[in-house]
């Protein structure tokens, strides 16, 4: 802890000036660490950290004791006839012996009361949003606002550089002490102050080096290291730079929830404060999936009793890092903060601005150094306000603290819209108070970055967690109850309640030999100059499939098919599926021990390959031992030799797999994933669902056979009498070449990765060229990748006729699992 002030300044105030000192005289002295700090916030963000008071005054005023009340606290407190200057680049407190202070007055008398009512507003918000110049002060302001004969109100705003909410309450117990005596003739009962905020400055600078400063930033340097980024989900984008935009929401907690977080804490051996700290950080961990996390924490920094009824900028921030990996019962995680709370009690005496002086976090102008995310517990004292022939009550603007402290409930219900706008200083701030047997709270945020009910919804949480460590505090972390009954009704029940008829009884080969009967003519599929019509790809893949039923395939058998992209590679795909088999994409790409691994684990009983890959295949097949080397078999042998060309009996199920696709093998060696035909035709008819395809509907198809979307590009249209255009490689990696064909093809639906986009863009800026219409282009589908806003944004610009589908899934789910519909140019 601080240790006591040095004796000399406690009973003499190093800046009090000599008796015979001129009115004119001026002192200089350094500013505090804080100061600095909030010196340069200001010149960044000019208005934002003020600290208001408002009151309503019912009754007789006089207006002279008033005035007289407020000159005298002005002249016992040094910080409050303080202005700012920087010498060569230091900042100094510039201070006067005396200084004239004013009481502005406004009537409101003369206008009606819904009138009346919107000046008060505005006059309010005004004065509390109107910086203060810091170079010339003072740095504070007092208006009275007449509403009528025996109504007032009161309105006190002062910059955080000089005050804080502790001196607040310092204020204005003094105004109302002075006050009650000036009324009646009577002299000040306030003693005169022993020493100066500047002594205290002067002070904690003198004292805060050496081995003090080294023994604390020792702690604070090993606790903050490699400190991790809270990556809150946000409503909006981060600004480049931080805003201080915000709103809140009142929190209430019950007396009997507060009663059992009372019972909770004596009986861990922790504060209620340490409590309700864990729950708000596993509330953070709840919502980020992060163990490491940090919170700010407001200290009075008035740890020397002569501090105490001082005005001036003493608080202090603590930033809180607990550690919540290992999915800790509720009971060990109060331990780590109890012991990580009381470990930076000890050390609380380095300010934050030092502390980020010294630590340099990289330089982010969009956030706070440290944390963006700020807790408090307030012991608010519960005095009555007393004054001759006055009544006074909160004024809304004065924050709903003041309320909240009053403890009037419909106040609270009335006044929730009136919380808007309120700046704040962080992206979340969660404050509270204990209001007689309950405890009551706000949570503040950044209006630019979180939206209203993403908030209501995280008090309810925050609530429904509190629930749930008091009725259960050994219960793991993770299984606290974060969501209401409601909630949970809400994600497992009604928005899966999405079913929609399809052929799920159905397997893909049945119903691609129900559209070859309705248009047997019509083009299937078409690959560079060659296309093949739907009676010529059943026929062709009959063929082949009537030679694949003769060696054994049948159901659950894996079929590998290596081959390049093209008519036959489709043919192929769908004679597996008419024999019964599973299909398995090999890519002649990959190397020859991925190709190798694969067909061992795969249990692959037969490879169909083209005599491109006979030497590839071959060098992959030579360390297979013969006796469980699978069969190889030429396609274009199979499409030449004479067999039955009509339908087979099909012998495939809904559940019976369907095929098998080897991830990228990025974490590990590749493993496959199997998928039945009635997930495949689930997904197929989400894609005909959703792009409403027809017949006069041309897909491109561009992704590698390796990668899962070309399943759904290869096969969705063959259901719905469209064409697949099969697009090489060399056209597919691109973007030129890909824009042309898609306008010469006529092609309606094109999925392509955002990196590809992004060059597909940035061609059509730079080419001289102009730019393709894509007129029957319907749908751009981005995939696989992150999906800049910046390129929706290029792309709907230039072709706003023609909309984005961001698509997103994995492998194991058949592919798309959410698409996200873009058809405006998304915002800045």
């Amino acid at each position: 802890m601080i240790q006591p002030l040095l004796p000399d300044p406690l009973t003499t105030s190093q800046n009090a000036p000599e008796s015979d000192a001129l009115e004119e005289d001026i002192f200089v002295l350094p500013a505090s660490f804080a100061q600095r700090r909030l010196w340069f916030l200001d010149q960044w963000e000019p208005g934002v950290y003020h600290i208001t008071m408002a009151v309503r005054l019912t009754g007789r005023l006089n207006v002279t004791a008033m005035e007289q009340a407020l000159r005298e606290v002005v002249r016992r407190h040094e910080a409050l006839r303080t202005s700012f200057k920087i010498v060569d680049g230091n900042l100094f407190q510039v201070f006067v012996p005396q200084m004239h202070f004013a009481l502005a007055e406004v009537d409101l008398q003369k206008f009606p009361e819904d009138v009346r009512r919107v000046k008060l507003r505005r006059l309010v918000r005004e004065d509390i949003q109107h910086p203060f110049d810091l170079r010339q002060g003072p740095a504070l302001r007092a208006t009275l606002l007449r509403l009528g004969e025996h109504e007032h109100a009161f309105l006190l705003t002062m910059h955080h550089i000089i005050s804080d909410a502790w001196s607040m309450e310092v204020f204005f117990y003094e105004l109302k002490t002075l006050y009650a005596a000036y009324v009646f003739g009577q002299p000040s009962p306030l003693q005169e102050l022993p020493i100066q905020y500047a002594d205290y400055a002067i002070w904690q600078q003198e004292w805060l080096q050496g081995e003090v400063l080294e023994k604390q930033l020792t702690y604070w340097k090993q606790q903050l290291a490699a400190l991790p980024m809270l990556q809150l989900p946000l409503d909006h984008p981060r600004p480049a730079v931080q805003t201080f935009r915000g709103a809140a929401q009142i929190v209430i907690l019950p007396k009997a929830l507060t009663d059992k977080l009372k019972v909770l804490s004596r009986r861990e051996g922790v504060t209620l404060f340490m409590t309700l700290l864990a729950v708000f950080q596993t509330l953070l961990f709840r919502y980020t999936d992060q163990d490491d996390i940090v919170v700010g924490i407001p200290i009075a920094g008035r740890t020397d009793s002569k501090l105490e009824k001082l005005i001036g900028c003493f608080i202090n921030t603590l930033a809180l890092r607990t550690n919540l990996a290992g999915n800790p019962t509720f009971r060990e995680l109060l331990k780590r903060v109890r012991e990580m709370t009381l470990e930076a009690y000890e050390h609380q005496d380095i300010p934050f601005e030092k502390l980020v002086e010294e630590l340099q976090p990289e330089r982010d102008l969009s956030r706070n150094p440290l944390t963006q995310v700020m807790f408090g517990l307030q012991n608010v004292r519960h005095e009555v306000v007393s004054l001759p022939e006055l009544t006074l009550s909160p004024l809304k603007f004065d924050s709903e603290t003041a309320m909240l402290k009053q403890g009037d409930a419909n106040w609270i219900s009335r006044q929730q819209s009136f919380l808007d706008n309120e700046p704040v200083m962080c992206d979340l701030d969660l404050t509270m108070w204990e209001r007689g047997d309950e405890l009551a709270g706000e949570i503040k945020y950044n209006t630019d970055l979180l939206d209203e009910p993403t908030i209501i919804r995280m008090k309810a949480h925050f609530l429904n967690l509190l629930e749930a460590v008091v009725a259960d505090p050994t219960q793991h972390i993770t299984d606290l109850a974060l969501l209401s009954e409601a909630e949970c009704q809400q994600m497992l029940v009604e928005w899966n309640a999405t079913s929609v008829a399809y052929p799920w009884e159905e397997t893909f080969a049945a119903l691609f030999e129900a559209q070859v009967e309705r248009t047997p003519d019509a083009v299937a599929a078409t690959c560079t100059q060659a296309h093949i019509t739907y009676r010529q790809l059943n026929q062709q893949a009959n063929q082949v499939a009537h030679h694949l039923r003769d060696c054994g395939i049948g159901p659950e058998r894996v079929v590998a098919l290596l081959a390049e992209r093209d008519i036959s590679f489709l043919t192929a795909m769908l004679a597996v599926f008419k024999a019964g088999g599973a299909y398995l994409p090999l890519d002649p790409q990959h190397p020859t021990a991925r190709l190798r691994h694969v067909l061992q684990h795969s249990d692959c009983c037969m490879v169909l390959t083209t005599p491109a890959f006979v030497s590839t295949l071959a060098e992959a097949l030579e360390e297979i031992p013969v006796e469980t080397r699978p069969q190889v078999l030429l396609l274009e042998e199979l499409l030449q030799q004479p067999h039955i060309q009509h339908n087979l009996v099909l012998q495939t199920s809904p559940h019976q797999l369907a095929y098998v696709i080897y991830t990228s093998g990025s974490t590990g060696k590749p493993k496959g994933v199997m998928l039945e035909q009635q997930g495949l035709l689930n997904h197929l008819y989400v894609m005909i669902e959703n792009f409403q395809l027809t017949e006069t509907d041309r897909i491109a198809q561009t992704a590698s056979q390796c990668f899962d979307i070309s399943i759904w590009q290869f096969l969705t249209a063959l259901v719905v009498g469209g064409r697949v255009q099969i697009l090489p490689d060399e056209v597919t990696h691109d973007p030129g070449r890909l824009l042309a064909q898609v306008e010469e093809q006529h092609i309606s639906i094109l999925e392509i990765v955002p990196s590809m986009m992004r060059a597909m863009l940035e061609m059509l800026e730079t080419s001289q060229i102009s730019k393709p219409a894509l007129a029957v282009l319907r749908w751009l589908i981005p995939t696989a990748e992150t999906l800049p806003s910046e390129l929706c944004r290029q792309w709907l610009r230039l072709y706003p006729a023609i909309p984005l589908l961001n698509a997103y899934g994995p492998t194991e789910c058949t592919d798309d699992v959410t698409f996200y519909p873009i058809f405006q140019v998304p915002d800045e």
